[in-house]
């Protein structure tokens, strides 16, 4: 997992409720801190308020190696417990191996408190490790469930999200994915780890593969795998596919009977790339302590209909929306994501659907990002915050100072919009608006004022709101129903 092809697989296996131990070799610390952060931070967004106890290994090579834990701690992962030095070659210098194994056992009950396990689940949870098969059935669970004397729907359920924090084994329900495998509920995670890398490392490709090539290499094992013996069939090889696209790892292009697997395409850019018009683009910026390639992965698979395929890339893509008369370029970095726009109108209408598919990944991943717009002016880079450009617009300023640069700019230019006078054609106007405080609703008409046209956005956000708010009382519920059957 620690090859940079595989980061996009860990939001399918970093989980809560565990006990996180990040290794780094200390024979040479120069870049030490800059690891340490890197991965601390994967765990922070990855599985949000789990422990972490940070050792750095091979100090027989480098006994004075330090990072700097007051830093790591408050800037990227709150939950950095410990840090130790420890020797694998000599498990008794520095801090040992045996505190090593004490700082785990210590933190363990913290994350398990929650489950109040007794013999009966324990039972089960030992019949799930020791079983031979690489999945079953849910009616298999069910009775291995009740021969342990677990007979309750909703408490069988609810250990199957402690197994799978536990590592004990992954399930997937039939409403989470559209697959053919219809007995399939309760797997072996080895046995669906093993598939996975498998694809993603033994298939040969540039991030569009066939699937009949995809399962011709899950058919037999290959030497390095997790599992060499172990091969799949068709079926088992589509059920793999259909985790993959339901974690949105991958994208199935059905018409061409072709997987797009944005982690198996070149990290390098195609040519046309640098053609694109940057200067002449409204471009946005996602600025992050840490953005992994997931990001954009998912973005391509969110905005595929739009991808241009003669030009995408591991961490970018371009874009093309026909309706619009738009294009767009994505590209991303370790710090910062960034997005132009190009196109004779329409452009900030365009670039929201990028903003709402972005601010629903990162929500996802639970990271932190400053949105800034760009602006190129004088030959000087100025960035300043979106909302701070978009207060500015619905008010009607006709100039803003960019700060970095010391330059003045129209709100206007800076989001390559149009103003609408708030006095005509008030259907088509925004219903309701609040950035930050400022609101503004149907009715409430501010003399002089400008809005964007964007209330078919707004009905987008309210139909998810009202998803989101059934979701929630049917858990809520749910919850009620289990905590009432436990007391």
């Amino acid at each position: 997992g620690g090859q940079e092809i595989m980061h996009s697989m860990h939001r399918c296996f970093l989980t809560g409720h565990t006990v996180y131990v990040i290794v780094c070799e200390s024979r040479d610390d120069a870049d030490i801190d800059i690891e340490a952060a890197r991965w601390l931070e994967t765990v922070n967004a990855y599985a949000k308020g789990c422990p972490v106890i940070l050792v750095l290994n091979k100090i027989d090579l480098n006994a004075n190696v330090s990072v700097n834990e007051t830093d790591l701690r408050k800037k990227r992962n709150p939950m950095l417990r410990r840090v130790l030095k420890v020797s694998a070659k000599n498990p008794k210098q520095g801090d040992g191996v045996e505190q090593l194994e004490k700082a785990i056992r210590d933190e363990i009950p913290g994350c398990v408190n929650s489950y109040q396990a007794n013999a009966d689940m324990i039972g089960v949870k030992r019949e799930l490790e020791d079983m031979q098969d690489d999945y079953i059935s849910s009616e298999k669970y069910r009775s291995l469930c009740v021969k342990h004397h677990i007979t309750d729907p909703d408490i069988q359920h609810t250990l199957l999200d402690f197994f799978r924090d536990l590592g004990v084994a992954y399930y997937y329900e039939s409403n989470d994915l559209d697959h053919n495998l219809e007995s399939v509920r309760v797997l072996n995670p080895e046995w669906l780890t093993n598939g996975i890398y498998r694809l993603i490392l033994r298939s040969q490709g540039d991030g569009f593969l066939r699937i009949k090539e995809i399962k011709e290499t899950l058919q037999r094992g290959h030497s390095g795998d997790i599992r060499e013996d172990v091969t799949y069939t068709p079926q088992e090889t589509e059920f793999i596919l259909h985790v993959m696209r339901f974690f949105r790892l991958s994208y199935f292009i059905e018409a061409e009977g072709v997987e797009m697997i944005p982690m198996k395409m070149s990290k390098t850019p195609p040519s046309i790339a640098s053609d694109f018009p940057r200067d002449q683009s409204l471009h946005l910026r996602w600025e992050g302590t840490y953005l992994p390639n997931n990001i954009v992965h998912q973005l391509l698979i969110w905005k595929f209909p739009e991808l241009d395929r003669s030009c995408v890339w591991r961490t970018g893509g371009q874009f093309w929306k026909q309706d619009l008369q738009c294009m767009a370029l994505v590209e991303m970095d370790d710090r910062a994501l960034d997005v132009y726009v190009a196109g004779e109108q329409s452009l900030q209408k365009y670039m929201e659907s990028f903003r709402d598919a972005i601010s629903m990944i990162l929500a996802g991943l639970n990271l932190q990002t400053r949105e800034v717009i760009c602006a190129h002016i004088n030959g000087k880079e100025g960035r300043i915050s979106y909302k701070a450009v978009m207060r500015q617009y619905l008010d009607g300023k006709k100039e803003l100072f960019i700060e970095n640069i010391e330059e003045y700019a129209s709100p206007v230019d800076l989001l390559r919009e149009t103003y609408v006078d708030l006095g005509a054609e008030k259907e088509r106007y925004l219903t309701f608006v609040k950035i930050e405080g400022s609101e503004m609703a149907k009715g409430e008409e501010k003399k002089g004022s400008l809005v964007p046209q964007r209330s078919e956005d707004i009905k987008n956000y309210a139909d998810t709101f009202k998803v989101v708010a059934e979701t929630i009382r049917r858990l809520l519920v749910w919850l009620f129903k289990l905590i009432s059957k436990i007391l």
